[in-house]
């Protein structure tokens, strides 16, 4: 393809079982897909600790989908440093780094659920609304993070702790060990914002542009390329040579280029015969 405007790299990581268990549990997998002027283009999977891969490797796939010194480029991540400056790397010009709303929305609802204590029954029926106010605490932490208003949130997570401390304070020796989930859902959460707070946009104003908030689509190349074939479906052990070979593969065939590609290399694969007919 030509000169690409804008490159966004949507990347993710996960682990998959390594078969030689003396020499390590798991080896890394890395896997994403590339939107070219916003439409969805090729997938990548590779792995790093692969003796044959290297980070060049990674170079050529994006100057194949059209970067260029002029290429505005983008990285959407989960908010993994390492990934985020990997991508940069290869990129010629400075890059804008996203946060992915996907991961966020998560944590949200695994908050959503933490800040409710478990009440008895007839606690229940005398005030059923009870932590109503602190499910709309999460709710306003959700609008400041929608809005890109990270300082607004961080203030969000002080009053949500404050609640609550507050709540501990009226119901003492209630609910030890679901106060101590909470507190430490809200302290994760809190740090992992205020570790990619230059990382989060106006995801409001990008979804009104049209731009991808999400890396839904990198987890839907991570259930194709690795879960499917390498982990969940199937619990089997992958040397890091064998996983890196078959995730090229299936790479190359969602992408559509695994026939073109093997017949550069093969001039005669499903070409016309070499061999005249027979006489009858």
């Amino acid at each position: 393809p030509g000169c690409a405007k804008s490159l966004v790299v949507g990347i993710d990581d996960t682990y998959v079982k390594h078969r030689e268990r003396l020499t390590a549990r798991q080896f890394q997998v890395t896997a994403g897909r590339v939107e070219r002027n916003g439409k969805l283009g090729a997938r990548f999977a590779f792995v790093s600790s692969n003796s044959s891969w290297t980070a060049s490797l990674f170079d050529g796939f994006l100057l194949q989908q059209g970067m260029k010194s002029s290429t505005s480029m983008r990285v959407v991540t989960d908010g993994d440093d390492g990934l985020r400056n990997f991508v940069q790397r290869s990129s010629p010009r400075p890059m804008e780094s996203q946060l992915d709303w996907f991961h966020i929305g998560m944590r949200l609802e695994l908050l959503r659920k933490a800040v409710v204590m478990p009440t008895t029954y007839q606690e229940y029926l005398e005030d059923p609304h009870a932590f109503a106010p602190i499910q709309r605490r999460v709710s306003r932490l959700r609008d400041a993070l929608w809005r890109g208003r990270s300082w607004r949130a961080l203030l969000e997570f002080a009053w949500l702790r404050r609640d609550i401390d507050q709540w501990v304070v009226e119901h003492p020796g209630r609910c030890v060990e679901s106060v101590r989930r909470a507190r430490q859902v809200i302290k994760e959460f809190r740090q992992y914002v205020c570790g990619n707070r230059r990382s989060v946009p106006d995801f409001a104003k990008q979804r009104a542009a049209g731009h991808r908030v999400s890396t839904a689509h990198v987890e839907s190349v991570m259930n194709h390329l690795v879960n499917h074939r390498l982990s969940k479906k199937q619990q089997i052990r992958w040397s890091p040579e064998g996983a890196h070979y078959l995730l090229q593969v299936r790479a190359e065939l969602l992408n559509g280029t695994l026939i073109d590609g093997y017949r550069t290399a093969n001039p005669r694969f499903r070409g016309p015969s070499g061999f005249s007919k027979a006489g009858a």
